[in-house]
């Protein structure tokens, strides 16, 4: 009977032994925290364009628009970098938070915040972003994109990414 027992648990053994790891990687991502607000209180719809683009509504010269952004490693994973790209410097300006709240979570070292490159310091699954977009001249098509980093390691041949983007689009006009 004791025998039994022991060939039963060393094959249930085995088989555990023998299976592999649950999968450790996951694509980051995006999503906002509540709505996007101008600084009127009026707030901005969009609709996905497809193509990991978002079209925002129209807004003027002036403008001052909040983004709540919060970024995602996914389930698995942790961030480990995030940047910021205006297509046109002349027309839209970005105002990020106090230097030193972002030397509290990225490394100054290795991040050109006047740039929009951020490097994480250390192993966070999420990230609150907040950050202002200042509309300065008329623009038919400016844009920011955004693109996140996690950590993970996908298997050759796969076709996940450990990095995301996200262009928003948002059309500016004189008063």
């Amino acid at each position: 009977m004791k025998t039994k027992h022991l060939l039963f648990i060393a094959l249930l053994s085995a088989i555990f032994i023998a299976c592999d790891p649950p999968a450790s990687y996951s694509t980051p991502g995006f999503r906002f925290q509540g709505v996007v607000n101008n600084i009127t209180g009026d707030s901005l719809s969009g609709y996905d364009e497809g193509l990991n683009v978002l079209r925002m509504d129209t807004i003027k010269v002036g403008d001052d628009i909040t983004f709540n952004l919060i970024l995602d490693g996914g389930t698995y994973n942790s961030l480990t970098s995030f940047s910021i790209t205006l297509s046109d410097t002349t027309s839209t300006k970005i105002i990020l938070p106090e230097t030193s709240a972002l030397d509290n979570v990225f490394s100054s070292s290795l991040s050109d915040y006047k740039n929009g490159k951020f490097v994480l310091k250390s192993a966070l699954t999420y990230l609150y972003f907040p950050f202002e977009y200042i509309a300065l001249k008329a623009s038919a098509s400016p844009k920011i994109k955004f693109e996140v980093t996690n950590n993970a390691k996908y298997p050759k041949n796969s076709t996940g990414s450990n990095t995301a983007t996200l262009t928003i689009k948002t059309p500016i006009k004189n008063r």
